[in-house]
């Protein structure tokens, strides 16, 4: 499809991606491009309730729009609720809207805007009927590619350099502040290295083995300088799940479990040498900060969901079945693939990536080399963006 032409270069853009947080975060590429292009612009994004945390702050996003999905209302509510919503949408008149996401709402929702120009995947024939034709521009969705490049598939239609991104996330220095203060708590210092352990997912079945997360876990904190810290999501069945990994250990690791903002823990995040997790939110987040990455992999494809950028590693089993893309092995919950991960299949990563930590921490040039190969997202609040909830 040839490149589509805008009638100005300041162009009202709204951006709607109504989907999981670290989908939303894996879009932070093609906005980015998408500023490039179009540095004038009014760039506003539209995301689910739960995952705005992911691009406020974002230097290159105007405004943050949140949907709530009005669940404590009665149908008839939510309906009026969901229409009063799109019409505000409507006022703020948009000239261009790009669907990240591709369910019904997302195209019902651009369509109302009044936005001329509407650009989305093709539905292929899902969703309601006729709902390709909510799009003036639509390409085929290619489920072979990395989410990242699928979703710059749809910027490239605008004419944007196709040079490489990286993921971009943001926090403040409040969020910073907060961090210090658990370190400093638990004694921890620069010189420290911080190993974050972050085992669960809302979807169980792609978590790795408590006993082996455990024994992982024992292993680095014997190390000497070592410290291991262990977070997890607010959802109490995320939160007992870590209470056990933490149960069977030996020694006694630094336990977050379920209290932090996603800004908090991005900072925390930030703030550690390296990252041991699973396919989920936080691993992006991780990609996002240039913290490296240890990541199991099982029902879900790394081609698709792998953490992005370079220096990371994925530890899976070659099964035939992999990926499956169900909810464990015939959707019971429980994934084989994962299970099938040992202790000793880690163990040479892990000490990989510790020797790399040690070389650049107390290298020649010391500590600050470390602290220099992150690009900082502490952001200032008066670059903070305008964020809406409708």
């Amino acid at each position: 499809m040839k490149t589509i032409a805008l009638k100005t270069e300041s162009p009202r853009i709204l951006i709607i991606k109504l989907k999981h947080i670290g989908d939303v975060l894996m879009a932070t590429p093609a906005i980015s491009a998408l500023r490039e292009r179009f540095p004038n612009a009014h760039i506003s994004m539209l995301v689910m309730k739960g995952t705005e945390e992911m691009v406020t702050a974002n230097p290159k996003i105007d405004e943050v729009i949140i949907f709530n999905r009005f669940r404590e209302n009665t149908l008839t509510q939510r309906i009026i609720k969901e229409i009063s919503f799109a019409f505000e949408i409507r006022k703020k008149k948009f000239d261009l809207i790009i669907e990240f996401g591709f369910g019904d709402r997302e195209a019902i929702y651009g369509l109302i805007s009044g936005a001329k120009l509407r650009i989305g995947f093709d539905p292929e024939g899902k969703g309601f009927i006729g709902r390709e034709y909510t799009l003036t521009h639509r390409i085929s969705m290619d489920n072979s590619k990395h989410i990242v490049d699928r979703d710059m598939e749809l910027v490239n239609l605008l004419g944007v350099s196709n040079r490489k991104r990286g993921l971009e996330l943001y926090y403040l220095p409040e969020d910073v502040e907060f961090i210090e203060r658990i370190l400093k708590e638990n004694e921890i210092d620069e010189d420290d290295i911080i190993v974050l352990i972050h085992p669960t997912s809302r979807w169980l079945f792609k978590c790795w083995t408590d006993d082996g997360n455990a024994k992982v876990a024992d292993y680095i904190e014997r190390k000497s300088s070592t410290k291991v810290i262990i977070t997890s999501g607010p959802d109490i069945r995320e939160i007992e799940k870590a209470e056990k990994i933490i149960g069977a250990m030996e020694t006694r690791p630094i336990s977050i479990l379920g209290t932090l903002t996603l800004k908090q823990l991005a900072a925390l995040i930030d703030r550690a040498d390296l990252f041991i997790g699973i396919d989920s939110a936080p691993m992006h987040m991780a990609a996002a900060l240039k913290t490296p990455v240890i990541a199991f992999f099982g029902p879900s494809g790394e081609h698709n969901w792998g953490p992005w950028g370079e220096g990371h590693n994925i530890i899976k089993k070659d099964m035939p079945c992999m990926p499956c893309g169900k909810a464990g092995c015939n959707d019971s919950k429980r994934s084989e693939c994962l299970e099938a991960i040992t202790v000793k299949d880690v163990i040479p990563f892990l000490e990989d990536k510790i020797s790399e930590i040690i070389d650049r921490k107390r290298g020649k040039a010391g500590s600050s080399i470390l602290k220099n190969m992150k690009e900082s997202r502490n952001i200032t609040k008066s670059q903070k963006a305008k964020m809406t909830e409708v």
